[in-house]
């Protein structure tokens, strides 16, 4: 029985590199998930790639989630490798229901929207809603 295998891409470039370094991004992310679905020699391809913003901080901006998850979905399409393997986002940027609607019609397979998980717990701490389980 084969393990499903994941392989977790960074979607950020350096802060001040302008649309070059968006671009150079892209070309990175996509490559890299082509390759980890390949495998190398001797070795299977992932059956996961995880696209995700969360190094994003004051030296790196992330890529906008559908701007990498599009791309992603389309390079994997034009490689005949889409079918082979599952796309997931853990994105800051889904936060509201179109979000997640356009995400997965770009072609994302899954989505952990950490920042609104966040959001919700602080606001949930400050007293602002209410949960209704606490473990």
């Amino acid at each position: 029985n084969k393990a499903f295998g994941s392989h977790v891409i960074d979607c950020t470039f350096p802060a001040g590199s302008g649309p070059d370094g968006m671009l150079q991004a892209l070309e990175r992310i996509c490559d890299e998930a082509a390759d980890a679905i390949q495998g190398g020699i001797g070795e299977s391809g992932t059956q996961a790639v995880i696209l995700s913003d969360r190094l994003v901080g004051p030296d790196r901006m992330a890529l906008p989630s559908l701007i990498a998850v599009g791309a992603v979905h389309q390079h994997l399409l034009k490689t005949k490798q889409r079918p082979k393997s599952a796309i997931f986002a853990e994105a800051g940027d889904c936060k509201e229901v179109h979000d997640y609607a356009t995400i997965f019609g770009y072609g994302c397979d899954g989505v952990c929207p950490y920042m609104a998980y966040e959001a919700l717990c602080k606001m949930n701490n400050d007293g602002l809603v209410e949960a209704k389980s606490k473990s």
